[in-house]
């Protein structure tokens, strides 16, 4: 009795994770016919024209880099965002643009189908096919509830300083929980310095996403502070040291 509820219990669970998938789809066809507008020209202007005389994709890079130090000095300071947005698809052509779509709707599932099976399945114990349920069942209210797609998912230019910065942010706290628990040294050294580059990339986004970043930390790193666990603090002392730092920068 007890295996024939678990089998309908999983069949059911299967079904909403592929009613979810197939939602997504109309989303992900829409993205084809999209175009840049507004600010993508504006950032993405001088790489285009060094792709569009040289074909290097360093000097593309190169490029975007020297971008983002232009807006930083004259603009404002997000610099992660300032080289992401210089680096939109649409400077390798306008075709490309449709990517866009793409991106940030797999940001959208990844992130929170990971942050569900971080907390759901390795802190709270329940299986891995329940925690990427419920990680597609908030991929589908936020996909689809969005007050708008446009801004959200296919401009690139909004969606890539927002919503992709949201993935980075559930991600940042995914490691964090994950720095927090027994381990090897090696492995803890080795998710720190993961944590310190996502840190700064967060960092170096939107206002919102790199706050919030700052106080999630600072709430876990209180908690081993109170819990007195030492093994914990430095290496999350440690991030947080460098996602201020970011902070600060911006």
């Amino acid at each position: 009795m007890k295996l024939d509820c678990r089998k309908k219990q999983k069949l059911f669970l299967w079904c909403v994770i592929a009613f979810v998938a197939v939602t997504i789809v109309p989303l992900l066809g829409i993205s084809l016919y999209n175009h840049p507008s507004a600010d993508d020209f504006a950032y993405a202007a001088e790489t285009h024209m060094i792709w569009k005389s040289s074909r290097d994709l360093f000097l593309v890079i190169k490029q975007a880099i020297l971008t983002s130090v232009s807006y930083w000095k004259r603009w404002q300071g997000l610099y992660t965002s300032a080289f992401l947005l210089a680096l939109e698809p649409g400077i390798f052509g306008e075709q490309y643009y449709g990517i866009t779509g793409f991106l940030t709707i797999g940001t959208v599932v990844f992130s929170n189908i990971m942050f569900c099976y971080s907390v759901l399945h390795k802190r709270l114990g329940v299986t891995k096919l329940i925690a990427t349920t419920f990680g597609m069942l908030l991929s589908f209210l936020m996909l689809h509830w969005m007050p708008s797609t446009v801004e959200g998912l296919y401009w690139y230019n909004g969606a890539m300083n927002y919503t992709f910065f949201y993935g980075l942010l559930l991600i940042l706290f995914c490691v964090i929980l994950s720095i927090c628990k027994k381990q090897s040294k090696k492995i803890r050294v080795l998710k720190c310095i993961f944590g310190i580059l996502l840190a700064i990339a967060l960092s170096g986004g939107n206002h919102v996403t790199a706050f919030t970043g700052i106080l999630i930390v600072t709430t876990v790193l209180i908690v081993c502070v109170v819990l007195n666990k030492k093994e914990y603090i430095f290496s999350v002392g440690t991030v947080f040291a460098f996602e201020c730092i970011g902070f600060l920068i911006n």
